[in-house]
């Protein structure tokens, strides 16, 4: 098993580490990852937590990864443009290649409706029964799904893939491996808790500014 699981992780480029944030990867962000020594390579996409119009599922939506963990065709093709998408295999049973699926609140996505065109694997998600918590619907993800970079509206990503230097050639399941993914990502992921602690102080100076100018009579308390 484990042999066939470090095959598909090294026929996709399993990436070492994944961040993700809810203030989102700027270009400060952008380039503390990419200049950090250990690095080897690094990607940067989008994601989007949506809620199924038509019943309780919520779908963690990502941007179509080619390089890093890039996901395995099962069914019908990839999304080609920003009103298709492909759904985890797992689903296939409850929804169907030509079907129509809506989102109540898409977020970051430009459109509500899509048309599923494919089934796919990723590399990312392990295991089959937990694919983690969201903070809309019922508080729990029922699965993923893939579209294209221009499906989505931001300024900045919200996910970026990573691989180290000095893990080629190691198994994914080893200690040795672990270790070094655990080593290498201490400095980067320091350098990014400071950059996120910047961008929160940011708004909230930004809310200040922006109250004082709706409460002329507020004064701020030292």
């Amino acid at each position: 098993m484990r042999a066939t699981g470090a095959d598909f992780f090294a026929k996709h480029n399993l990436a070492d580490v994944t961040v993700t944030s809810n203030y989102g990867i700027n270009s400060t962000d952008r380039a503390t990852i990419k200049n950090s020594p250990a690095v080897k390579q690094a990607t940067f996409g989008y994601l989007q937590d949506a809620k199924v119009k038509s019943n309780q599922d919520v779908l963690q939506v990502f941007s179509q990864s080619n390089t890093l963990s890039s996901y395995e065709l099962i069914k019908g093709h990839f999304p080609e443009n920003n009103k298709e998408i492909a759904l985890s295999y797992l689903l296939k049973k409850k929804y169907h290649i030509g079907e129509k699926i809506s989102f109540t609140k898409p977020g970051i996505l430009k459109n509500k409706t899509y048309k599923i065109v494919g089934f796919v694997k990723s590399s990312e998600f392990l295991d089959k029964t937990q694919f983690g918590q969201t903070n809309i619907g019922n508080g729990r993800l029922s699965g993923f799904a893939v579209t294209t970079h221009n499906a989505f509206a931001s300024p900045v990503y919200q996910v970026s893939r990573v691989t180290f230097k000095n893990t080629a050639n190691l198994s994914p399941f080893s200690v040795t491996y672990r270790n070094r993914v655990y080593h290498d990502q201490n400095k980067p992921q320091k350098a990014l808790n400071k950059n996120r602690q910047d961008k929160y102080d940011k708004y909230v100076q930004l809310y200040k500014q922006q109250y004082q100018k709706r409460h002329p009579y507020y004064t701020r308390s030292n």
